[in-house]
């Protein structure tokens, strides 16, 4: 419903609006590669209301009142859906959030050692797009192709994130690339 107010010249004016009949609460937990997850980004679809999980993987977020999708997001990816259901005035604790992550490393080599002077290659997968030496910590568990996004004649390179892990990918340019 409309709330009114007024501003007067000069003076500030707070305006309280109650939202609780539209609008509840989620919280839940994120567990990642078994563990609790801190530092994820939690949210309830589309809508704002968006939490981040603590150190002991939980969360809470706002929800409009009805059933919803939330995403469980790590860095810059999806790593999990969950259904809500919110009810209006309520809290309402959808369990514990399961996901699988490991971390990636882009390394560009000429003839097998990294390139000293900088680099402008950008290659993108499935996941993320990364620089030359781009790191990116909680990348969804999977098997990715990472392919140069400039036009360069550089054979794409497959590579897996497994849980837990570290993947490096190292990129050989030597053979397409002259110095």
């Amino acid at each position: 419903p409309p709330v009114n107010f007024t501003i007067s010249a000069g003076q500030t004016t707070t305006v309280d609006v109650e939202i609780s009949g539209q609008i509840g609460i989620i919280t839940g937990r994120v567990f990642n590669n078994g563990q609790p997850a801190q530092g994820l980004y939690v949210y309830p679809g589309t809508e704002t209301g968006d939490s981040g999980t603590d150190a002991t993987g939980r969360f809470t977020m706002y929800a409009l009142a009805g059933a919803g999708t939330g995403t469980v997001q790590g860095s810059y990816v999806q790593l999990a859906t969950f259904p809500f259901t919110a009810a209006a005035g309520q809290t309402v604790d959808v369990g514990t959030i399961n996901t699988s992550t490991g971390n990636v490393t882009v390394r560009v080599l000429y003839q097998g050692q990294p390139l000293q002077h900088g680099c402008r290659l950008y290659f993108s997968s499935q996941t993320h797009g990364f620089g030359c030496g781009a790191s990116y910590q909680n990348v969804q568990t999977g098997n990715f192709t990472l392919t140069e996004s400039h036009g360069y004649p550089i054979p794409p390179v497959n590579w897996t994130i497994a849980a837990g892990q570290t993947t490096t990918v190292d990129v050989e340019i030597s053979g397409q690339i002259g110095i």
